[in-house]
């Protein structure tokens, strides 16, 4: 395959390549780490929908009551099989993120927006006729901040909170601060400071709204070399385990 990923430059492999990961060895680890108090689960790429086991994978976690479940996609293939049994689940709260950095037919992530659109109000009439009062089902949107979308990711969130859609943002990693920049992971200063404010003056009403000011403490962080970020503001490594679906 010679497609790479846009931003890793990591080559891309065929959607029919043999899985690297058993799903015997994805549940054992969801046990073990519920175990150890695990309640938070996300699962992501390699694309989880294209596994021929997709539905299976949260099996062990399904009669759990006590969890949040997120499963993160591209959005070029409809697995309903994988987004029903996610929905089925007993976890307070499961939800589909999708992943959608631009609106523009052109974009780094060679995504089609109609489609993803599609895909994403597919899955909120879904969610919703899933839900019950102890089991909220959702979809969101994941966009990571580039050159691409640097200008207008605020805009692209209030698109989607007019939706009840909420958009949890991501700085493009690694990012660089220089005078004049080429690629899509470099910013000037002043760009930075930008896209900084515009996170924090978001306000979307929803529940997403506590989560992407951690971005912008963050670019915070690195920009000045702040000390005053406390670790337990982010769940990564603390009660949020993250699993790569290959």
């Amino acid at each position: 395959y010679k497609k790479k990923c846009a931003y890793c430059n990591v080559p891309i492999v065929a959607a029919d390549m043999k899985e690297t990961m058993p799903l015997s060895i994805i549940h054992r680890t969801l046990l073990d780490a519920r175990a150890f108090g695990f309640d938070t689960f996300w699962l992501l790429g390699g694309e989880p929908s294209i596994r021929e086991d997709a539905e299976e994978l949260l099996a062990p976690l399904s009669d759990d009551p006590g969890l949040t479940l997120t499963i993160v996609t591209n959005g070029k293939q409809y697995n309903t099989q994988m987004y029903h049994s996610l929905f089925s689940t007993s976890a307070q709260r499961a939800c589909v993120q999708v992943s959608l950095d631009t609106l523009k037919p052109e974009n780094f992530k060679r995504a089609d927006p109609a489609h993803t659109l599609a895909l994403i109000n597919e899955i909120k009439q879904m969610a919703k006729q899933m839900s019950y009062p102890s089991h909220f089902c959702d979809v969101e949107v994941h966009c990571v901040i580039s050159r691409e979308n640097h200008e207008n990711f605020d805009e692209f969130v209030y698109f989607f909170a007019a939706k009840k859609i909420g958009v949890s943002l991501a700085m493009v990693c690694p990012w660089f601060i220089v005078n004049e920049p080429n690629v899509f992971n470099e910013f000037t200063y002043s760009e930075a400071i930008s896209i900084i404010k515009r996170i924090d003056q978001l306000n979307t009403g929803l529940g997403i709204d506590q989560f992407n000011p951690l971005v912008s403490q963050f670019m915070r962080q690195m920009l000045f070399e702040q000390k005053d970020i406390r670790q337990s503001q982010c769940g990564a490594g603390l009660t949020h385990l993250v699993i790569n679906a290959n």
